[in-house]
């Protein structure tokens, strides 16, 4: 009995490590803008509706909560610029830094940031006219 239980473990901790992001260069996010806008891309032909998602600050504080919609998207509320941890639950999490230099670069283009939480943790990001 102990083994079997030993073994499950195992394969658990194998399973959660091996969930990671396989590209660094994805595994984190800047954008622009006042508020992170994003998109948990279908996994395994299942939607992320109704999703909790997680923001909290540099400091470990909890900065903003609240629920995918039934496609996946969210939308939080307006945050100063500075590095985030961005969570869902049963997708994972992933750094994201809000960034005015990036609204200063691109601004005058109207554009809109979006992050696209994609299989194994990995980000991707999305620019968009307003």
């Amino acid at each position: 009995m102990r083994w079997s239980a030993l073994c499950v473990i195992f394969v658990s901790s194998l399973c959660v490590a091996g969930s990671h992001c396989p590209d660094p260069t994805r595994r984190q996010a800047a954008i622009g803008g006042q508020a992170i806008v994003g998109y948990v891309s279908p996994q395994h032909g299942k939607a992320f509706s109704f999703a909790t998602v997680r923001v909290y600050s540099s400091t470990g504080q909890l900065a903003y909560v609240g629920v995918t919609d039934k496609e996946g998207s969210f939308t939080t509320d307006s945050l100063p610029e500075g590095d985030y941890r961005l969570t869902v639950s049963g997708w994972g999490g992933t750094s994201v830094r809000l960034s005015h230099e990036l609204d200063k670069k691109y601004g005058s283009l109207g554009t809109s940031y979006s992050l696209d939480l994609m299989d194994n943790e990995c980000v991707g990001v999305g620019y968009g006219g307003n």
